[in-house]
C-alpha cells in the first residue's frame, strides 16, 4: 500500500541548445587573442554542462550525492494528501569542474584558472519555499478552476559567488550570473490529482513522480551574442578602480 507521493524537479544545463563557438573565435582563443565576453561565457557553459538526468530516479539522495545538476527540489506528501513526509529538499546545485574535453579542440589550449578546477555550490534565494495546502507567495502557476492546491514548491537559484567571479574576471562578462527558477504544484480536481510545473527558459527542467520522469522542458536555444537574453539577464556588474 502506497503511503506517500514523492514529487521532484531537477534543473540542469544541457549541451543541447548551446552553440559551438565559431572557428574565428576559437583561433583567436588559441593564439591568445581577445575574444568577446559572450563567446567566453558560452565556452564556460559548454565546459560545465551537465549530463541529462535519468528517466528513472528511484533514489533522489543517491542522484543528489553525485552533484550533476543545477538544482533539485523534492517533497513527499502523505497518501491522504494532508501533510509532508519528512523534510522537503531545496538544493541550489553545483557548478561542475571546467571540463575541456567538452570543448572543440581549438578551445582547449588556454590554461584553465585554478578556481575553475573545483566544483562550486550554487546559491538559493530566500524566496525559495514549499507549502502544503496552499500556493506559495512566489508562485508563477495559475491554479485551474475548481482545483484545490495540495502542495506547491518553487526554487529560485543561481551559480555561487566563485562561479560568478569567474564569469566577471575570466570571461570579462559585464553581468552577474542570473537568478533562474523551477516550480512544481500538486492540485486536486474532483477525485483526480494532477501535477503542474513550469520554469525559467534556461536551464533545462525535468519533473518526477515516485521516481519516474513525467515531463521535461529543454532550455532555450542560446546564441554567442552580446544581445543574448540568457547571458545578460543578470544584474550589471560594477567595476571599481
Amino acid at each position: 500500500m502506497q503511503t506517500s507521493i514523492e514529487v521532484t524537479s531537477v534543473s540542469w544545463i544541457d549541451r543541447k541548445n548551446l552553440p559551438t563557438p565559431g572557428v574565428k573565435s576559437l583561433i583567436e582563443a588559441l593564439i591568445g587573442g581577445d575574444i568577446g565576453w559572450d563567446d567566453r561565457t558560452v565556452i564556460g557553459l559548454i565546459a560545465t554542462s551537465n549530463p541529462t538526468p535519468p528517466t528513472d530516479m528511484s533514489n533522489v539522495e543517491n542522484f543528489r550525492s553525485k552533484r550533476r545538476f543545477r538544482s533539485i527540489a523534492s517533497m513527499k506528501i502523505k497518501a491522504d494528501l494532508s501533510a509532508f513526509v519528512g523534510q522537503p529538499i531545496l538544493d541550489p546545485g553545483w557548478t561542475p569542474v571546467f571540463d575541456k574535453t567538452k570543448l572543440p579542440r581549438l578551445a582547449r589550449a588556454k590554461k584553465t584558472p585554478a578556481k575553475a578546477l573545483k566544483e562550486h555550490e550554487g546559491e538559493s534565494s530566500a524566496l525559495s519555499s514549499v507549502s502544503v495546502g496552499k500556493q506559495v507567495s512566489m508562485s508563477i502557476l495559475t491554479v485551474p478552476p475548481n482545483a484545490t492546491v495540495v502542495a506547491n514548491m518553487i526554487i529560485k537559484f543561481r551559480a555561487g559567488e566563485p562561479t560568478n567571479e569567474l564569469g566577471l574576471v575570466e570571461a570579462d562578462s559585464p553581468f552577474h550570473v542570473p537568478w533562474v527558477w523551477c516550480e512544481t504544484m500538486i492540485v486536486k480536481i474532483g477525485d483526480k490529482v494532477r501535477l503542474l510545473g513550469c520554469g525559467s527558459t534556461f536551464p533545462s527542467h525535468a519533473w518526477y513522480v515516485n521516481g519516474k520522469q513525467v515531463a521535461t522542458t529543454l532550455q532555450k536555444l542560446v546564441h554567442a551574442s552580446p544581445n543574448e537574453p540568457v547571458i545578460l539577464r543578470g544584474g550589471r556588474a560594477t567595476y571599481l578602480g
